[in-house]
């Protein structure tokens, strides 16, 4: 598992490719992508979920990924677990720059649902199929 501390960059790289596939399959009105990863049991395999939403539409959100998400989020959760550390799931935060250039903020599910919990606001979901 990356550690808290220096910064991995075959870490860097796949969260690079991560984003880069999600900005490629989210439609182009998109113009701020939340998607949650976790990891779960379906049909009694291991497998990786998925919550893509934009809050300017709120009915568009998905479950559903293309191969290149799957792909990149696969080679994310097989680097972070290679030591046998469980993965804590993801929040991935994608927002475009009026020059059309992607901001993004990752952060592990588990710190996010500790500090929610911590200040009394609502952790993110974590909707399975």
């Amino acid at each position: 598992m990356p550690a808290d501390g220096p910064f991995d960059p075959q870490l860097f790289t796949l969260f690079k490719e991560l984003t880069a596939a999600l900005i490629a399959y989210t439609p182009p009105h998109f113009k701020n992508v939340q998607c949650t990863v976790t990891v779960g049991l379906k049909e009694g395999q291991k497998a990786l979920f998925y919550d893509i939403q934009c809050p300017q539409f709120p009915d568009e959100g998905t479950n559903v990924v293309s191969d290149q998400v799957q792909k990149a989020a696969t080679a994310l959760v097989q680097f972070w677990t290679q030591e046998g550390v469980p993965f804590p799931g993801l929040q991935v935060s994608l927002t475009q720059r009026p020059d059309g250039t992607w901001e993004n903020n990752i952060g592990r599910l588990d710190k996010i649902t500790k500090r929610a919990t911590e200040s009394g606001a609502q952790p993110p979901s974590r909707k399975k199929p």
